[in-house]
């Protein structure tokens, strides 16, 4: 029988568990584990993991509608929020920086509208200054359009094209 660890060529097996898998080794390998069976039993407690497992596997794997009716964007006038906020607790740049464990640089050029936030960084802001940096956007009614087929490109051809013979005539 052959060690599934080392390759060897051994009369005996064990069963040991190393990093989590369970593998048949020589005895001179067995030390890199425990004996299949010792230690922490997966199932100790109310679920087992294997439960636990396939319902986070579930949740991963199910469909997102990330084109929804509603979707969050940063405002346009997030900088002009966000000075407003500081200033309305009295804080300077440099104490809201404390707070955030930011730098006073960033909270300058995000108070100038140089950067954009990430959404941790929104999320800190809007938590700390109690505003809302993010708008929501419903999707857009596509003009010219009836009924429940989206516009393509040729619709927009058809558009451009039946403007320019109105503004001919």
């Amino acid at each position: 029988m052959i060690c599934e660890l080392c390759g060897k060529d051994v009369p005996v097996l064990n069963p040991i568990v190393i990093e989590g898998t369970t593998l048949n080794v020589c005895r001179e390998c067995a030390r890199f584990g425990t004996a299949a069976g010792e230690g922490k039993r997966a199932s100790s407690g109310g679920r087992g993991s294997l439960e636990e497992r396939l319902e986070r596997r579930e949740r991963r794997l199910r469909e997102r509608d990330v084109f929804g009716e509603d979707e969050y964007v940063l405002a346009e006038d997030y900088p002009q929020r966000i000075r407003r906020g500081r200033e309305r607790l009295g804080l300077s740049q440099e104490e809201l920086a404390t707070k955030l464990a930011e730098k006073k640089s960033v909270i300058a050029k995000l108070e100038k509208g140089d950067i954009r936030p990430d959404n941790a960084l929104i999320k800190k802001i809007e938590h700390h200054l109690s505003i809302s940096l993010r708008e929501r956007v419903r999707e857009a009614l596509t003009p010219g359009r009836r009924g429940s087929r989206p516009l393509t490109l040729g619709d927009l051809i058809k558009m451009e094209l039946d403007k320019k013979k109105r503004e001919g005539s």
